[in-house]
């Protein structure tokens, strides 16, 4: 059994070290759900639903006379936000959520999760540069008249653009690309005259027929590379690039987790609220951001999806903070938690089952071996004839002995300092299970002591022999034989 224990253990020590060998370290993330809301959610602050039923007299949110907004004032939020200069609002775009720009406030600390609700605006574009002909002038199939409203194959002297100049020419619609309903000119866009105004009911799903165009210096020829994508075209000294794109609003929940944004519900917003922010778009308030964000890329990038993508991309995240004087108020999160983490260690499986598993075998036979040790010392007795107290023998257990003496400081003052009794009278002393009765004294016996000599300044334990008063029955005059406890 002793061999076996031996072998077990030296086992689990050389188990041990190949466990903690192949044993690694990770960061493990925690999170902590905080009971206080964060003002990270956005909400709007104008633009309610239209009343129920629609009349066409109804003017959409901010269109006043003159122009959407009615001011600088009003404005200014949106320039801020489309200038990523803006303190309380940025426009972000969720790539795997189908190109979603969404609002979102900005410089959040990255730990931290919650869950807050916002606005997004998705934008769906095609070019349609192949739609359209020169005959003689730009006519592009399936479209108005009106566009695309510069026509780049004028004379030189009566274009709309001057040497050296880019501009980006809009139209819009409140309907998909392929439904015939009105268009705001482009004339009315210039002149900041346009009026919104649907002869249907409303929908939120509006379209911007655009066409940007660039003009080379003096008598430059454009001479695109063959590398340039077809949504380019050149006509001399002057490049266009037409499309289309459909521009929608949502209600959006999304949640953050570590400094990303993922998309959790979107849901088309109501028709009074998507009038209000797509207006900046319709009439061209950021013009001229679109048109400096796209050129670079018209110019290099040669697939026409990868160029559409992009200009998708920053169309929505445009059109989304150029209305911020909307949406510039803050709302509570839904819930929120804070983000830590903690070092552990990983242990493989097969190590850490082998190991667990020695520990147990090896704490069942220390079990056992105490059981059987138990069982065996309760058994063994120790037998005592003769005792001349009660004339016959005793018998007491090893273990029970054992016990009293680890247990009691009594014990061993009783061995240090015997009674004077025979061989056999000892014996019998030695087995008694209560501790008082091991010192066994008699009226004549010197007595155990603890404290100061009678004849002298010494401390100690000692035995001393007292004499008993006749008057009283009180023990005096005594006759000492002191025994220090060294």
């Amino acid at each position: 059994m002793c061999l076996l224990v031996y072998i077990l253990t030296n086992v689990v020590g050389i188990v041990d070290i190949w466990l903690h060998a192949v044993t690694t370290t990770i960061i493990q993330p925690t999170t902590t759900p905080l009971d206080t809301p964060f003002k990270f959610g956005v909400d709007q602050v104008l633009c309610p639903p239209y009343p129920d039923p629609w009349y066409e007299a109804i003017s959409p949110c901010l269109m006043q006379s003159g122009g959407w907004g009615g001011g600088v004032s009003s404005k200014i939020p949106g320039m801020l936000v489309t200038a990523n200069n803006s303190d309380s609002l940025e426009t972000i775009t969720l790539a795997d959520a189908n190109d979603m720009a969404i609002l979102v406030k900005p410089n959040i600390p990255r730990d931290l999760m919650f869950r807050a609700r916002s606005f997004g605006a998705r934008a769906s574009c095609q070019s349609i540069n192949h739609l359209c002909k020169e005959n003689p002038v730009v006519n592009c199939t399936g479209f108005p008249s009106t566009f695309p409203p510069y026509n780049a194959l004028k004379p030189s002297g009566s274009t709309q653009l001057t040497e050296g100049d880019s501009r980006l020419f809009i139209q819009s619609s409140n309907c998909p690309w392929d439904i015939a309903c009105p268009h705001v000119p482009s004339d009315q866009i210039t002149n900041v005259a346009a009026t919104l105004n649907s002869t249907v009911p409303p929908v939120n799903a509006y379209n911007l027929w655009m066409q940007f165009a660039w003009e080379a210096e003096g008598d430059q020829d454009y001479g695109l590379s063959q590398n340039v994508s077809d949504a380019i075209g050149s006509y001399s000294n002057v490049a266009t690039m037409l499309s289309n794109c459909t521009l929608y609003f949502y209600n959006v929940t999304v949640d953050y987790n570590n400094g990303s944004y993922l998309l959790v519900d979107e849901e088309l917003s109501n028709v009074g609220l998507s009038d209000g922010l797509g207006a900046p778009a319709r009439l061209g308030h950021f013009a001229s951001h679109l048109i400096s964000n796209i050129e670079g890329r018209a110019f290099t990038d040669t697939s026409t999806g990868d160029l559409m993508t992009y200009l998708q991309q920053d169309l929505s995240r445009l059109a989304l903070g150029s209305a911020a004087v909307i949406t510039n108020i803050s709302t509570d999160t839904l819930f929120q938690s804070s983000l830590g983490s903690v070092i552990v260690g990983r242990y493989p499986f097969w190590p850490i089952v082998i190991f667990l598993a020695l520990l147990y075998l090896l704490a069942a036979l220390a079990l056992v071996l105490f059981l059987v040790m138990m069982i065996s010392n309760r058994a063994e007795s120790v037998v005592f004839r003769g005792d001349s107290r009660d004339g016959g023998g005793r018998q007491m257990s090893i273990l029970e002995l054992t016990q009293m003496r680890l247990r009691s400081p009594l014990c061993l003052v009783a061995a240090l300092f015997p009674p004077q009794r025979n061989e056999t009278d000892r014996g019998a002393l030695s087995i008694e299970t209560d501790e008082l009765n091991l010192f066994d004294e008699k009226s004549n016996d010197e007595r155990i002591q603890v404290g100061l000599h009678s004849k002298g300044s010494e401390f100690g334990v000692f035995r001393e022999q007292l004499w008993q008063s006749e008057e009283d029955g009180r023990w005096t005059k005594p006759r000492t034989q002191m025994k220090e406890l060294n």
